[in-house]
C-alpha cells in the first residue's frame, strides 16, 4: 500500500484511529453472534474484522518510527471500540436479558401476556409470607 506512505501523518493516526473502532466494534458483535449461535454471521463479521485490524496494525507498524502518535491513535481505537461496540450490540438487541419477579394475584396474566408477544416465559408457583405468589422467569 504504497499510496497509504504519503499520506500526512495526522490523517493516519485519524484513519488508524477509525480503522481500530471499526475493527473492536466488529469484533464485540461477533462475539455475540458466536455465543447466540449466529455462524454466518460471525465468519462475516469476522473477515471484515480482521482485515481493518491487518490494515490498521501494518500501518502502525510500518511508520512508528515517524511518530508514537500512531500508537496513541492504535490504543485509543481499541478503547474506543470497545464502547461502541457494547452500543452497537445494545442496539442490535442480540443479546439475552433474563427478567424475574413474584405476583400475588397477576403472575399468570403477565405470563401469556408476555408469551403472546414472543418472549420466553417460565412460571413457578410458591407460597409467600403473605400466600401464593407466581415467579415469572
Amino acid at each position: 500500500m504504497e499510496w497509504m506512505a504519503s499520506i500526512p501523518l495526522w490523517t493516519l493516526c485519524l484513519t488508524i484511529f477509525v480503522l481500530r473502532v471499526c475493527d473492536v466494534t466488529l469484533g464485540t458483535v461477533r462475539t455475540v453472534a458466536i455465543v447466540k449461535g449466529y455462524i454466518s454471521i460471525a465468519v462475516g463479521l469476522g473477515f471484515f474484522e480482521l482485515m481493518f485490524w491487518v490494515l490498521a496494525i501494518s500501518q502502525v507498524i510500518s511508520r512508528l518510527d515517524e511518530s508514537w502518535l500512531l500508537a496513541f491513535a492504535y490504543a485509543g481505537g481499541f478503547a474506543t471500540g470497545n464502547a461502541v461496540g457494547i452500543i452497537v450490540e445494545r442496539k442490535l438487541a442480540m443479546g439475552t436479558s433474563v427478567v424475574r419477579f413474584l405476583s400475588s394475584e397477576h403472575g399468570e396474566a403477565i405470563a401469556n401476556v408476555l408469551r403472546r408477544d414472543g418472549h420466553k416465559v417460565t412460571t413457578f408457583h410458591g407460597e409467600g409470607s403473605h400466600g401464593p405468589v407466581t415467579l415469572v422467569y
